[in-house]
């Protein structure tokens, strides 16, 4: 639908709206939720999914190639990676859960849960990448294409970026696009939808991974140093409370609060000290990315003869009556 010169101008406007509405859902959500409660809160949301539903319906149109429209339904189902995207799924999930058994139950590393969990994440990974590579037809994530300097570069720069996505702050909008673009001019065009479909995944891959170890690291670093910081019979139980409910600090007694509050301040500059290594991971991993020379879009189509003939007499027209004038 766009030529490549123009996708990135686009695709800056799709941000800043993406942006927007991402900035706008959480605290709009959570005021609701504080007020009407979390039902009025997921229910409000469905008017703007039908609004989405209906506009995509009727004013998405992209013409495929005959190929594809002369296929039956059932062969444009059997090229859906319902596998693939099974075992990905699969891999993704056991291991947020892990870190998420150890980051909000307060379950060991050494627990068979997350241990359990870590295996099961090593093996979806396993069969997702034997399933790319021998089983799809038409795979979620070509082996062929991640295996390519420029491709690699900008899934593992989306990877990391997305994990600090909290540090990086404004920069990260600039940043999507113009690796976006940088993944686009690097394949072929009819590796384009692909190519942007693995961007997406290695980003939104990310962005769930680093909220993930962000909490965890915050809750590790956390625990360390409020035991550190306070002893007595009631302190465990007091520990806990302060861990699941910064609404109680205030009220607590002076000591115990200024050791609360360090103990805070101590898990954040880790948890922002981690999120700045990660984003210079993604610095270093834009390193290896080429600049490709993109072709310039094809010329306007002529202007047939009776329109130019007409455009013509219409130009001596007017330049007859600003002599006259």
């Amino acid at each position: 639908m766009l030529y490549r010169q123009q996708r990135g101008l686009y695709q800056g406007v799709a941000n800043i709206l993406y942006g927007l509405g991402a900035a706008l859902g959480g605290p709009v959500g959570g005021w609701v939720n504080d007020k009407f409660g979390w039902r009025v809160a997921f229910y409000m949301q469905t008017p703007f999914f039908l609004f989405s539903m209906v506009v995509v319906a009727t004013k998405v149109n992209i013409t495929l190639s005959d190929e594809i429209q002369s296929q039956t339904l059932m062969e444009k189902v059997r090229r859906i990676d319902f596998l693939g995207s099974l075992t990905l799924v699969g891999s993704v999930g056991c291991l947020l859960l892990g870190f998420s058994l150890k980051s909000t139950e307060e379950i060991p590393w050494t627990s068979s849960s997350v241990l359990g969990l870590f295996f099961a994440c090593a093996i979806f990974t396993a069969a997702f990448i034997l399933v790319e590579k021998y089983w799809a037809p038409y795979p979620v994530m070509p082996l062929r294409l991640i295996s390519q300097r420029t491709p690699l570069a900008v899934s593992l720069a989306n990877l990391f970026a997305s994990m600090s996505a909290f540090s990086m702050g404004l920069g990260m909008a600039g940043f999507i696009t113009s690796t976006l673009i940088a993944m686009i001019a690097a394949v072929y065009r009819p590796d384009m939808a692909v190519a942007t479909g693995i961007t997406y995944l290695f980003r939104t891959t990310g962005q769930v991974l680093g909220v993930s170890l962000s909490g965890a690291v915050l809750q590790a670093v956390l625990l360390a140093r409020l035991r550190g910081r306070i002893q007595g019979p009631d302190a465990e139980q007091l520990i806990h409370s302060i861990r699941h409910t910064t609404l109680i600090i205030p009220s607590l007694e002076p000591p115990i609060r200024e050791a609360a509050i360090a103990s805070y301040g101590d898990a954040l500059r880790v948890v922002f000290l981690c999120q700045t290594l990660i984003s210079i991971l993604a610095f270093i991993t834009c390193i290896p990315i080429q600049e490709s020379t993109m072709p310039p879009p094809p010329p306007p189509s002529p202007v047939p003869q009776s329109s130019a003939s007409s455009q013509s007499n219409a130009d001596t027209i007017d330049s007859a009556d600003s002599s006259n004038a």
